[in-house]
């Protein structure tokens, strides 16, 4: 029985490297054991990865997609507890380029709609303030009728007018949409007719010359003019002004005082006068303004040349205080 009991020396000894060794093996450092737990999580399911440059590795993760929220409708049945599901729809979301697109899209569209519209294409030019010249004579001038309302410039349409018909005071012209030509004009009156080397114009009080018509009744007072006063002179000068206003009353205070039934002159050497029906010429100068005493002198000398029997060719009181006559060559 006892040596049964009891062990040999060399089954002890066994026996307490089996134990030991038993030990060791279930014991494994902490240290060791969380390193291998970590690689475990970081590195399951990750392919190698090669990194070149200092290209930081979050952003090379993959950007996580977003999910677009739904939208669920139910409605109510007129059973109690009973309720219709509708399909959801997913919420749609504009960006600003969205936004911008459309909003250039029907600008687009609107600019095609109006250019090709029959609405803003002219049919008729309305004028206002017209007394002796027609409607039809403008609206043939500028031909306007079927032009795009978009095309039309209201300032070259005054410019147009202005050259063509210098008789006109004062024009504005208003182009307006859908189709809408309006032109305001004033004419200016003729208180004369100036003529000059075989041309007719009309004079009204301001000096301003315009063409002649015939269709119209021409003023009674008549200039035979050999040249025209120098009144454009500058820049900012008129070429439709012939006459300045004071040489306009001028010449009506002269028809006045003048022999009833003389045909008034004009010369650019001896400036206003008229011619007698014994056929001389007779010229009161340029300045008007001592016009009475000057008729005063020309009575005179018309008494001597009737005394004397005699017949010049001019007769000038230009200067009053220096009289002449001149006799026929």
């Amino acid at each position: 029985m006892e040596k049964s009991s009891t062990l040999s020396r060399s089954d002890q000894i066994r026996q307490r490297r089996s134990s030991s060794s038993g030990r060791r093996k279930n014991t494994i450092p902490r240290s060791t054991r969380g390193r291998k737990s970590s690689s475990r999580s970081t590195g399951r399911g990750m392919p190698p990865v090669l990194v070149r440059g200092d290209v930081p590795l979050d952003s090379m993760a993959s950007p996580k997609r977003r999910s677009r929220t739904r939208r669920r409708y139910d409605i109510a049945l007129s059973m109690p507890g009973a309720e219709l599901r509708l399909p959801s729809l997913p919420a749609v979301r504009f960006g600003w380029r969205a936004v911008s697109f459309s909003l250039v899209a029907l600008l687009i569209m609107a600019l095609y709609v109006m250019w090709n519209s029959p609405i803003y294409l002219v049919e008729e030019i309305h004028v206002e303030g017209l007394q002796r010249l027609a409607a039809g004579e403008i609206s043939t001038l500028l031909d306007l009728r079927g032009e795009h309302i978009f095309t039309l410039n209201a300032q070259q349409l005054y410019t147009d007018i202005q050259e063509t018909f210098p008789e006109f005071a004062s024009i504005n012209v208003e182009v307006g949409l859908p189709n809408k030509v309006d032109i305001t004009v004033t004419e200016r009156i003729p208180v004369m007719v100036w003529y000059e080397n075989g041309r007719t114009l009309w004079v009204d009080e301001d000096g301003y010359a315009f063409p002649a018509r015939e269709d119209i009744d021409a003023p009674d007072l008549v200039i035979n003019a050999a040249g025209a006063p120098r009144v454009n002179v500058g820049e900012d000068a008129d070429p439709h002004q012939l006459l300045t206003p004071e040489f306009v009353a001028a010449i009506q205070e002269v028809r006045e005082i003048a022999p009833e039934g003389r045909q008034l002159l004009y010369s650019m050497e001896h400036g206003l006068g008229w011619k007698e029906k014994k056929g001389w010429e007779v010229y009161l100068g340029q300045d008007l303004t001592n016009v009475d005493m000057k008729l005063n002198v020309y009575e005179a000398i018309a008494k001597h040349l009737k005394k004397a029997n005699l017949k010049p060719a001019l007769v000038s009181v230009e200067m009053v205080h220096a009289p002449y006559y001149r006799m026929e060559q």
